[in-house]
C-alpha cells in the first residue's frame, strides 16, 4: 500500500469534535483574532497595497494564510482551528516545510530498523510541534533559522539546517516574477518561501539516503473548485504522471491535451504526481465559487534526483515526483466534516551533500480575483487553458 496519505492522519484525529467551525469562505481577520488567542502570529504586508501574510514562528516558520488587495478579506489558506485549539500538530497552511522523501527506506517517518508499514509511521516531532527561531525581520520579509537532527529507516543520522526566508511582494514584483501585466482590476497577493538545507553533519551518501525541501501548500476544498497541471508536450506515459490511493475516475482526473485536470473539493482521499520528464514549474486551481485563480510556481531542474513516496524497500528511491497534489477524505473514503482541504506541493532536487554543502528551493504562491476577463487572460498566458475549460471540465 502507497503511505501517502499518511501525511494528513494527524489532521483528522477528533477533527468533529472541534468547537470552532471554519467556513469555506473564511474572513482573514477572523483568522488572525483566532490564532492570536493560541500563538503570536506575524503579519508581513505588502509595500504598496494592503495585500497580507500571517507567518508563524511556533508552526515551524509556515505561511498560515493570505490576503489579497483591495476590499474583500477572503482568507485563502486552510487552517485546522481544532488542532490549533488543542495545541495539536497538523495545523494547515499555505506553505510549510518537511523533509523528504515521505516514503521508502531513505524516510525518516519511519523509525530506524522497523518494518515500513502503515502502523510504524509518524512525523518526526521536529517537524511539527519545535518552533523555529526569527533571525531577521522587516515589514514584509522575514528569515527563520532551525537546525534539524533526524535519522532514516536505516539508520542513517543527518544533521541539517534550514534557513528559510518568507517574504511578501509587491504588485510590481508579482508582475515580474510571472513575467506579465496585470490590470488593476484584479486584487492580488503574491508570496515565496526561499528554502536554504545545508548538511552540517556527515557527508551524505546516495546509498544510505538522502533529505531535501518539501513544500507544501494547503487550501480549502470546494465543489467548484480544479486544480491544473500543465505538462510536458512529450509525456503521454501515465508512468510520469502517477495516481495514488483510490482509485481516480474521470469524474475527478482527467488530462486533455498537454493538461492535467483533478477535482479538489476536499471530499474523496486521492492523490497525484508528475515526475521529472512530465514537469513545469507551475500548477494553479480556480475556484468558481469564490472567483480566486491561484498559481504555484518553485524551482526545477531537469536530470536530477527527486524523492520516491512510494510504501516498502524500493530498488530507484530517487525516481519520484516533483509535484504532488493531495485531496483529502476519509481513510474509507467518505466525507469529513469540517476538514474538506487539498494540497499543491514541490520538492526540491536531492543531492549527496559533503559537510557544508546545500541546496536550495523556492516555492511561489499567488491569488488572483476581481474581473473575469483578465483572470481568464492569466490563465490563459500561464497555464495555458481557459475558465471556461477549466470549470466545464467535471460539469
Amino acid at each position: 500500500m502507497n503511505i501517502k496519505f499518511c501525511l494528513f492522519v494527524l489532521l483528522v484525529v477528533n477533527i468533529h469534535a472541534s468547537l470552532y467551525v471554519r467556513s469555506n469562505a473564511a474572513d482573514f481577520n477572523d483568522d488572525l483574532q483566532f490564532i492570536k488567542k493560541h500563538d503570536t502570529p506575524i503579519v508581513l504586508k505588502a509595500t504598496d497595497s494592503n495585500a497580507s501574510i500571517i507567518v508563524s514562528a511556533k508552526y515551524q516558520g509556515r505561511v498560515l494564510t493570505s490576503k489579497a488587495s483591495g476590499n474583500s478579506n477572503l482568507s485563502n489558506g486552510w487552517l485546522n482551528y481544532h488542532a490549533i485549539e488543542k495545541g495539536n500538530p497538523g495545523v494547515g497552511g499555505e506553505d510549510r516545510f518537511w523533509l523528504s522523501p515521505i516514503g521508502s527506506q531513505f524516510s525518516v517517518f519511519y523509525p530506524s530498523g522497523s518494518t515500513i508499514e502503515e502502523k510504524n509511521w509518524r512525523v518526526p516531532s521536529t517537524l511539527t510541534t519545535h518552533p523555529v527561531k526569527v533571525v531577521e525581520r522587516d515589514a514584509s520579509s522575514i528569515t527563520f533559522h532551525k537546525t534539524y537532527n533526524v535519522e532514516n529507516n536505516v539508520g542513517t543520522k543527518f544533521v541539517a539546517s534550514l534557513d528559510r526566508k518568507i517574504r511578501i511582494y509587491s504588485k510590481n514584483e508579482i508582475k515580474k516574477s510571472l513575467n506579465t501585466d496585470i490590470s488593476n482590476d484584479v486584487d492580488m497577493v503574491g508570496f515565496e518561501s526561499f528554502n536554504t538545507l545545508k548538511n552540517q553533519g556527515d557527508d551524505w551518501k546516495a546509498s544510505t539516503g538522502l533529505i531535501g525541501i518539501w513544500s507544501l501548500g494547503m487550501f480549502q476544498g470546494d465543489d467548484n473548485a480544479t486544480a491544473i497541471f500543465p505538462i510536458a508536450k512529450s509525456i503521454k506515459n501515465t508512468a510520469n504522471t502517477p495516481t495514488y490511493l483510490y482509485p481516480l475516475t474521470s469524474d475527478r482526473y482527467v488530462q486533455k491535451g498537454n493538461t492535467l485536470y483533478y477535482k479538489v473539493d476536499g471530499k474523496y482521499r486521492s492523490k497525484i504526481g508528475i515526475k521529472a520528464a512530465a514537469t513545469k514549474p507551475i500548477m494553479g486551481y480556480f475556484n468558481a465559487a469564490t472567483n480566486v485563480l491561484t498559481i504555484v510556481t518553485f524551482t526545477f531542474e531537469h536530470g536530477k534526483l527527486y524523492p520516491d513516496a512510494a510504501e516498502g524497500v524500493l530498488k530507484k528511491p530517487y525516481m519520484g515526483d516533483v509535484i504532488n497534489s493531495y485531496n483529502h477524505g476519509a481513510m474509507d473514503g467518505s466525507v469529513l466534516k469540517n476538514s474538506s482541504f487539498f494540497e499543491l506541493e514541490s520538492a526540491s532536487q536531492l543531492k549527496p551533500l559533503k559537510h557544508g554543502e546545500f541546496i536550495e528551493h523556492t516555492h511561489r504562491t499567488f491569488h488572483f480575483s476581481g474581473d473575469v476577463k483578465e483572470l481568464n487572460r492569466l490563465s490563459v498566458q500561464l497555464l495555458g487553458v481557459t475558465i471556461d475549460e477549466i470549470t466545464s471540465v467535471f460539469r
